[in-house]
């Protein structure tokens, strides 16, 4: 949640200089560094929900 703002589209797509958001190259790598753990996490779950999805088990326990 820290760093959602720099993972949505329209920051990507901005002028991050016009915006006064601006960052070096080392904060950055500095950034992504802090965020790889996280970002691997997240490519793992997402991985296992979809094998979840795949064998039709994510309706189980479904209470409606």
């Amino acid at each position: 949640d820290q760093y959602a703002h720099f993972l949505s589209p329209a920051f990507a797509l901005s002028d991050s200089a016009s915006e006064g958001n601006t960052m070096s190259v080392a904060q950055l790598e500095a950034l992504l560094t802090e965020m790889e753990p996280d970002i691997r996490a997240a490519e793992r779950d997402m991985r296992e929900i979809e094998m979840l999805e795949s064998k039709g088990v994510t309706g189980a326990g479904k209470l409606g």
